[in-house]
């Protein structure tokens, strides 16, 4: 017993350490590519980054929905959502204050991210069907191309390639960092998740709580890893962008993925206390960018006391 606990022990430390340095290689071969195809930081960081941090959940989601256990899927997705944004933006803005806000992505993608949660929490009135799910993935594609339609309009304002100071000197590097830093987040996102989960289950907690608090904090942590590494190289609209992007993502593509591998169901505790925490956490969110234009500090102490009560209420 004391030498598996060692070992998940020792599994969860090796696996932050490759999102760490996963994460650097990640966010500056986005950036580089953002100036190198003329896309702004703000809407690489709700693509390109936000996909690729939610990895782990499409192929862990996806899988639980295939083997039957729809509810972990969606138990899952609800409990990233929510954990993304009060405990992953919440440490961000509490360790880096002051963050400015990109007011077109505050408007414009915020928006959008309280509509499609909206529009889930509604589906979740029952289970989710396959022709909701696809009505999902439509919703999705269709947000990306309004992004793609958004994004002609804004190629005034790029910055020459030239300017960028850093390691990569050539595209070609910039998507190998990509690539790689972003395998290296998505292993070390796995070693987390099973050492969690592991010492969860050595320490006697039972697996419907590993779902909705462990399980969700380990398929989050590339995010953590992106988000507060953005923010510490001053990348704010990648990693808030990120946050934003993922929850989009989260709900309308992995759901809707998972969905049309088997109906998604729901139960009370999703309905009536997991899902409403996920959509006022989220408006939350939306009433800080707007009021100031900025995160302060107190608002990222305010979302890491909402993610200390919410994993209190499923454990108590």
């Amino acid at each position: 017993m004391e030498g598996n606990a060692l070992i998940s022990t020792l599994l969860f430390v090796v696996g932050l350490a490759l999102l760490i340095k996963g994460s650097d290689a990640f966010i500056e071969g986005a950036a580089y590519i953002a100036r190198y195809y003329r896309v702004s930081e703000a809407i690489i960081g709700i693509t390109l980054v936000s996909m690729g941090t939610s990895l782990p959940e499409l192929a862990s989601d996806t899988y639980a929905s295939y083997l039957g256990k729809g509810l972990l899927a969606v138990g899952d997705i609800v409990g990233s959502n929510i954990t993304n944004v009060a405990l992953v933006l919440g440490l961000g803005v509490a360790a880096v204050p002051g963050i400015a806000v990109n007011r077109t992505m505050a408007v414009r993608d915020g928006f959008i991210m309280l509509i499609a949660l909206s529009f889930f929490a509604f589906l979740a009135w029952g289970d989710i069907s396959r022709l909701e799910g696809t009505l999902l993935l439509l919703g999705f594609a269709s947000y990306l191309f309004f992004l793609y339609r958004q994004q002609q309009k804004e190629l005034a304002s790029w910055v020459e390639v030239e300017e960028v100071t850093g390691r990569i000197r050539s595209i070609r590097t910039a998507f190998v960092m990509l690539v790689v830093g972003g395998g290296v987040v998505f292993l070390g996102s796995r070693l987390v998740v099973d050492g969690a989960v592991t010492i969860a289950r050595i320490l006697g907690v039972a697996e419907s709580i590993i779902g909705a608090t462990i399980m969700a904090f380990g398929t989050s942590v590339p995010e953590l890893a992106v988000t507060v590494g953005g923010l510490v190289k001053k990348h704010t609209d990648i990693s808030v962008g990120n946050i934003i992007g993922s929850n989009i993502f989260n709900v309308m593509w992995i759901i809707g993925v998972s969905s049309l591998v088997r109906p998604l169901p729901v139960d009370d505790a999703l309905l009536f206390v997991h899902i409403p925490v996920m959509l006022a956490v989220s408006f939350l969110l939306v009433f800080f960018m707007l009021r100031r234009g900025e995160l302060l500090r107190w608002q990222g102490v305010v979302f890491l006391l909402i993610y200390t009560l919410f994993v209190g209420y499923n454990y108590f």
